[in-house]
């Protein structure tokens, strides 16, 4: 996934149903589902009111009848019929996003990471350009395009144009609403103590731009050296975080539980390895991972569906850990398992999640907020957003 994109903006707008759009020369479509969930941002210094959002996945293809040569995708900011505030995606840039796609696609990567990049919906099964030029009938993805809002933002109203065969001006636009989503339950936090968030939901960690896992955060714990291991951290049980117990945020119904996978052992760095060496290996070990299917990716995990209809994912858990089964009702509190280094996971870490559905690989992540922590950082104030780097205290879920 990118990291932090160059083009933020601070904007406001009004609130409309998201379907796909068909208009003579273009049609646009918008996926995974059919709305931009919005985070605020909170501490350091930054001022109250905004949110960010990611515009995860817009098609933009030429109708069966006659190709385009796309030129550029707008998004703009509403509130109410005013734009406030927009993002460009010019032709360069449009340019070097089909080349992309259209690599991924020639490689089998859409199949294989559908999971994670979640595009299937907006291909529906057409054929992705190799330019921008787009044969009739093909097109290509827009993909995780970040912006900042201020708290009137209800919509973004996506336009794209180009131009048709014949030399005529085309266009199309299509607006998606942006939620600000909040919890009717009070959840806990799921491990006790003191703990740092080594990826949250913010710009700078990878989850922010996967909608599967756009509000997920990995959790960790740090020595008195500020280290996350002890020794040379060659075994999972010399990392100060394995083995700690897992808990349930909130009462609830086990709805799916996998505690059979060994730990990975080799996704670690090893002793001596440089990033470059470090990275080459991990990514043909992440493909091997995948090849086994994306429920071996997640390693040991339990879902939880909660009253409200919402579900949290527990991930990465120790082999033979796991505590509970598919049907056992779950009390607020109660250990489930512990923390492990199981699926790709590079050292023992929780991955955590609240998703909208069973399902930890096709479900879409959701914002939340923990009622039992506490920031060691004052600048990150009690407002309880979560943002990688922080370091947490926790009372335990109770």
């Amino acid at each position: 996934m990118p990291g932090l994109k160059k083009n933020l903006i601070a904007l406001a707008g009004t609130c409309c149903f998201m379907s796909p759009v068909y208009a003579a020369g273009i049609d646009l479509s918008y996926g995974p589902d059919d709305r931009l969930y919005a985070y605020p941002i909170a501490g350091g210094g930054v001022p109250q009111g905004l949110d960010t959002i990611v515009v995860h996945n817009v098609g933009v293809f030429s109708q069966p009848d006659q190709g385009i040569t796309l030129n550029k995708v707008r998004f703009d900011a509403m509130a109410g019929n005013q734009v406030v505030g927009s993002v460009q995606v010019n032709a360069d840039k449009i340019e070097k996003s089909v080349a992309s796609w259209a690599k991924r696609h020639a490689n089998g990567q859409l199949k294989a990471y559908e999971p994670l990049l979640q595009v299937a919906k907006v291909v529906a099964g057409r054929t992705l350009a190799s330019s921008s030029k787009f044969d009739p009938g093909t097109g290509t993805i827009i993909a995780r395009t970040p912006m900042l809002i201020n708290s009137s933002v209800d919509h973004i109203l996506v336009t794209a144009e180009g131009v048709a065969q014949d030399g005529s001006s085309v266009s199309n636009s299509m607006r998606i609403p942006v939620v600000r989503h909040t919890s009717d339950i009070s959840y806990g936090f799921p491990l006790c103590g003191r703990w740092m968030l080594a990826i949250g939901p913010d710009f700078h960690g990878h989850h922010r731009w996967g909608a599967v896992q756009e509000f997920a955060i990995d959790v960790g714990r740090l020595g008195p050296d500020m280290l996350t291991y002890k020794g040379d951290g060659s075994r999972p049980d010399m990392y100060y975080s394995f083995g700690a117990p897992v808990m349930a945020i909130a009462d609830g119904e086990v709805v799916a539980a996998e505690g059979r996978f060994p730990e990975t052992d080799n996704l670690r760095s090893h002793p001596g390895e440089t990033p470059e060496a470090f990275q080459e290996r991990l990514e043909k070990l992440q493909e091997t991972l995948l090849a086994q299917g994306f429920n071996r990716v997640i390693g040991n995990y339990v879902v939880i569906r909660h009253a409200n209809g919402e579900h949290s994912l527990y991930a990465h858990l120790k082999a033979n850990s796991v505590r509970v089964k598919a049907g056992q009702k779950i009390s607020k509190g109660s250990i489930i398992g512990q923390l492990g280094h199981s699926g790709n996971s590079t050292e023992p870490h929780l991955h955590f999640s609240i998703q909208n559905g069973p399902d930890p690989i096709t479900s879409r992540s959701l914002p939340f907020k923990f009622d039992s922590i506490r920031f060691w950082d004052e600048a990150d104030g009690d407002s309880g957003v979560l943002n990688g780097g922080q370091i947490i205290a926790s009372s335990c879920a109770k």
